[in-house]
């Protein structure tokens, strides 16, 4: 039931909508704590309605589980670009290109090394 309320959570989330997003999720992390997708999704969800902070609590939650997967460590970034922690963000942008470097997203997130390391004087 747990996986079936997280995969129902991430089709609300495509569709934008986020408050039954968040319901599902939530579910499903009541239901099962151990799935890191479900924290990750959720923190997905936190970043798209600005809940910063609690988005950087379900990333860390969902490296926890799963530090293989580089989803996390690209939300856990954006997390900290919003917390203005560049530092962090920074070295999260390059753990998730270690871990997947031909991710869809890889070219926007060297883009963002780039820029945060310009802007950091590295």
């Amino acid at each position: 039931m747990a996986h079936a309320l997280n995969l129902r959570a991430s089709a609300y989330f495509r569709q934008q909508d986020y408050t039954h997003a968040l319901e599902d999720a939530n579910e499903s992390i009541a239901l099962d704590p151990t799935i890191g997708s479900a924290y990750m999704g959720r923190g997905y969800i936190y970043l798209e309605t600005k809940q910063w902070a609690d988005a950087l609590a379900d990333f860390d939650k969902a490296i926890e589980l799963d530090n293989k997967s580089a989803l996390p460590y690209l939300g856990r970034a954006t997390a900290y670009v919003r917390l203005n922690q560049p530092d962090l963000a920074l070295a999260d942008y390059k753990q998730s290109i270690a871990l997947d470097p031909n991710q869809a997203d890889a070219a926007t997130i060297n883009g963002a090394i780039a820029q945060l390391e310009k802007d950091l004087g590295k």
